[in-house]
């Protein structure tokens, strides 16, 4: 998964020891299911020109930016599952369970893997609320020479920066057909020549028509599906303040809805009183999650499979006692392969 899900950590397996000497037993847990909702928004800075009103005179085009403002505009949202522990179903393994046989955990202790290899590639995502911001960009001195800086009012000094940018261009163009007296000796020169007057004259022309700089912002927001609802707010968003909380009024809501499979225990698995063995996996449910503005416009869905909305399944004995490599899904709980020892 490739996302900007840029504020969530990627944290690696480890093979955990079965038991030390101080120790009896090992508790593990089974996983959570949680949904990361990915939200990239941008905040737009406008920076009217100090010659903005000479824009038309000197340069024959309209200034769009006249004044100083600060705005936020939501760019993209987006959504993954990812995987947690469910401490409301842990499970104690004794000496006796653990004699000849090896666990993988995982960073929140929950069962990854039975007699598994630390070559196995396993991973598993951490949930975690972060801001991700790109640096602002500094402020520098006004691109101008001495004859437009000593200008003797605003009006001359416009008027010296609009000759000096068609100075500017007029250098472009005898550098392009070859007429510079000092031309670039190569096509690497050449270039490097170009961007130069390039720059120089973006930055004058900001002084006329303004300058609008962009920052985007990555706000992460974990969701736990457990139960069908119905546009529950999220999160709002506001174009003053960006992404701010679900109850603070001065944004649009954005509401997430789930339609939930929950997976039940057969009535004959319920009577039982004997589990097959220590060893636990889940059959994991389903979950339909969609997110919607306040129109009701979908802005995205994500379908996937629950470890909370499924049931507890103990691994079978015989697997067990043939020492059988067992994969389980750090996200679901469900087993991913079962490898036979030779």
């Amino acid at each position: 998964m490739k996302r900007v899900i840029s504020a969530i950590a990627l944290t690696m397996l480890s093979l955990l020891p079965v038991c030390s000497q101080n120790e009896s037993s090992i508790i593990y847990y089974s996983p959570l299911t949680r949904i990361a909702i990915d939200i990239e928004y941008d905040e737009l800075t406008d920076q009217a020109g100090m010659f903005c009103q000479y824009a038309e005179r000197y340069l024959g085009v309209k200034a769009d930016i006249v004044t100083n403002k600060s705005y936020f505009m939501l760019r993209r949202l987006s959504a993954a599952p990812i995987a947690d522990a469910d401490t409301s179903r842990a499970f104690v393994l004794s000496d006796k369970d653990l004699a000849s046989t090896s666990l993988r955990l995982t960073a929140n202790r929950t069962l990854a893997g039975i007699n598994i290899g630390e070559s196995d590639d396993m991973s598993e995502y951490v949930c975690q609320d972060v801001w991700q911001q790109q640096p602002a960009e500094l402020h520098t001195a006004l691109p101008l020479l001495e004859e437009q800086m000593q200008a003797s009012s605003t009006a001359k000094m416009a008027e010296a920066t609009a000759k000096l940018i068609y100075r500017l261009r007029e250098a472009r163009l005898a550098l392009l057909a070859g007429e510079a007296e000092h031309g670039a000796t190569d096509g690497t020169a050449l270039q490097t020549a170009l961007a130069e007057i390039n720059s120089q004259e973006q930055q004058l022309v900001a002084l006329f028509l303004g300058k609008r700089t962009t920052t985007t912002h990555k706000k992460t927001i974990c969701y736990t599906p457990r139960a069908n609802t119905d546009n529950e707010v999220l999160f709002r968003f506001s174009t003053n303040e960006g992404v701010v909380a679900a109850d603070n009024l001065i944004g649009e809501p954005y509401m997430v809805s789930t339609v939930v499979d929950i997976v039940k225990a057969p009535v004959s698995e319920k009577k039982s009183s004997q589990t097959a063995s220590p060893f636990t996996y889940l059959q994991p449910g389903y979950c339909v999650l969609t997110l919607t503005d306040l129109e009701n416009n979908q802005l995205l869905s994500l379908s996937c499979k629950v470890a909370q909305l499924g049931i507890v399944r103990y691994v079978a004995p015989s697997l067990i006692k043939a020492n059988a490599a067992i994969t389980l899904s750090p996200l679901t709980g469900e087993i991913l392969s079962i490898q036979h020892k030779r």
